[in-house]
């Protein structure tokens, strides 16, 4: 049995904790013996406690626990995740350890420069991000691409009765920040909306960074009486939210300028949920040929407008196309690439 960590900065309770929960149910499904534990380097309080108990609901058989000072003698893998300040520690012991690449933003990837021995791999979750993260390395260490994967299904959707609104929803879950640029997204509701001022209201929901200012945009804009904003929520209760919206025949929009995978999008999508995403190469890579139908340019709130009212026109044939794409998200792949990995480790050895 392969004793592995999984090492991060810290628990929130969001997107990389979801990687971890779908990985460890993969690992479960299709039998890979691991003993896995997920060492996070700090405390965040209720994230936490949350986080392992979402675990021991889902039947998963895995330690999660906060190290200041971890000592990681005794694993057979050790995959520290955007989290550079460890990098000492295997380096300063000569233990071989593993890199694993997500965040898309640049100065928080800074890190990927100074990566060297005793890391034996880089690992990214798409083949568009293995071509960044390659440019970024300075020493030829081999990369390779562990695939992300939706798993929804063992997730209840419990609720007594589905909102019925008047309004059909544009909905955006996630950050909001320069890079996932929510001001292109609220601009193009509005000219949406000026054409169309009875059809439709704007839903947020994430946190919103300092650099993003909700109020005063919707302001200038005009859109007060069309935002419905919701605080940051866990990522069980996402797969209810994006089927309430899909019920009510809403959309899920992006406008991102930057993404390593598209969690959020790609959710959407399997969900059946019709999406309008801005064309940047990861994008398109999720949707395939489905993209002439779904995605924008980046950046232009005009063209966001037309495409939201493409979509939601055509909202049922593309809901059904969507259907095509699920396959394309399974576990299998992840399992493939896993299998790959533990190949090229073992001739390593």
């Amino acid at each position: 049995m392969l004793k592995i960590a999984f090492v991060y900065q810290f628990c929130t309770f969001g997107g990389v904790e979801r990687i971890f929960l779908n990985r460890l149910l993969a690992f479960k499904l299709y039998n890979i013996d691991a003993k896995v534990d997920i060492i996070y380097l700090s405390g965040t309080g209720g994230a936490y406690w949350k986080f392992k108990e979402c675990l021991r609901r889902n039947n998963i058989d895995a330690n999660v626990f906060i190290e200041n000072n971890p000592d990681f003698r005794g694993y057979d893998l050790v995959f520290v995740i955007d989290s550079p300040q460890v990098h000492p520690y295997f380096e300063e012991r000569k233990i071989p350890f593993i890199v694993e690449c997500h965040t898309s933003y640049k100065e928080m990837r800074q890190y990927i420069k100074d990566v060297k021995e005793p890391c034996i791999t880089v690992v990214v979750p798409t083949e568009y991000f293995k071509d960044i993260v390659k440019n970024e390395l300075t020493v030829d260490i081999p990369i390779f691409v562990l695939r992300n994967f939706i798993i929804s299904d063992n997730l209840e959707i419990n609720y007594s009765e589905i909102p019925n609104w008047k309004l059909r929803p544009v909905f955006y879950l996630g950050r909001m920040d320069y890079l996932k640029d929510p001001y292109t997204l609220m601009e193009g509701f509005s000219i949406l909306n000026k054409k169309y001022p009875d059809n439709y209201f704007l839903l947020l929901c994430g946190p919103v960074m300092d650099s993003v200012n909700l109020e005063k945009e919707t302001k200038r804009l005009k859109i007060l009486n069309r935002l419905v904003y919701f605080p940051p929520m866990p990522f069980y209760s996402t797969f209810k939210l994006m089927d309430i919206i899909k019920q009510n025949k809403g959309v899920f929009v992006s406008a991102s300028k930057g993404e390593s995978f598209g969690y959020s999008s790609a959710e959407a999508i399997c969900a059946g949920l019709p999406v309008v995403l801005s064309d940047i190469r990861p994008h398109l890579e999720l949707l395939g040929e489905l993209s002439q139908w779904m995605t924008f340019r980046v950046g232009q709130p005009q063209s966001l407008a037309e495409r939201l009212e493409f979509v939601m026109s055509n909202w049922d044939f593309l809901s059904k196309e969507l259907e095509k794409l699920r396959n394309k998200f399974s576990a299998e792949y992840f399992i493939e690439d896993w299998k790959n990995l533990m190949n090229f480790l073992l001739k390593q050895q």
